[in-house]
């Protein structure tokens, strides 16, 4: 196990203890007691030497044994580990009457191999995907467009099995938005449907609206 020496120093409250620490940030280890019992405590490291809370997901491409880029082995080889046995070795003693020194002696800590895997980095993948996106996008529109005219066309066939004109079914199209208080904009080749379904028309001549 990682050796801790040092000396010790005891605080009336954890806010001391942080004041002591700023004067050496890198060399205090704070264990703080919670309430008056002393069987729930935390431990205060440097920030430096554990990982973040936060840092829930990592590569395992670098955990390797002796590795110190591997923030999950961080724990053991700071004291972190260490510090925590002594710990609860002295409080389970403390409340069993019962020495659990020898068996925590024999404890032996192991990194287990890691899975076979294939990195694939973030970015290029990213960039992959959006050209992907862009790519189908044209054939999806054509899609698209083709299904709606082509279920256009076949309700103006009906309407006009049912001897009624074309701008009924525009007209059609103008209550359900104004029902449902909404608007669309609508193109077409016909002045006939233009003028029977919008409120307001215009027309494109050379790629400007007139």
């Amino acid at each position: 196990m990682p050796t801790m020496e040092g000396r010790l120093e005891m605080f009336s409250s954890e806010q001391g203890l942080e004041n002591a620490s700023l004067y050496e940030p890198s060399g205090y280890v704070g264990v703080v007691f919670m309430g008056s019992t002393p069987t729930s405590y935390r431990l205060r490291f440097p920030h430096n030497r554990l990982p973040m809370p936060s840092d829930y997901t990592q590569s395992i491409a670098s955990c390797f044994v002796m590795s110190v880029n591997c923030k999950a082995a961080s724990y053991w080889y700071s004291g972190f580990i260490r510090l925590q046995t002594l710990i609860d070795a002295a409080i389970i003693q403390m409340e069993t009457k019962q020495s659990v020194w020898s068996e925590m002696g024999q404890l032996r800590v192991v990194m287990m191999g890691q899975p076979g895997s294939v990195e694939i980095e973030k970015f290029p993948y990213a960039v992959i995907s959006i050209f992907l996106v862009l790519a189908f996008t044209p054939f999806v529109t054509f899609l698209i467009v083709n299904v709606a005219a082509e279920k256009e066309n076949r309700l103006k066939d009906a309407m006009i099995m049912m001897g009624l004109y074309d701008s009924a079914f525009w007209r059609a199209i103008r209550a359900a938005f104004k029902n449902h208080q909404g608007g669309a904009i609508l193109t077409t080749h016909y002045m006939e449907e233009a003028e029977a379904v919008c409120d307001r028309v215009a027309i494109l001549v050379s790629g400007q609206l007139r």
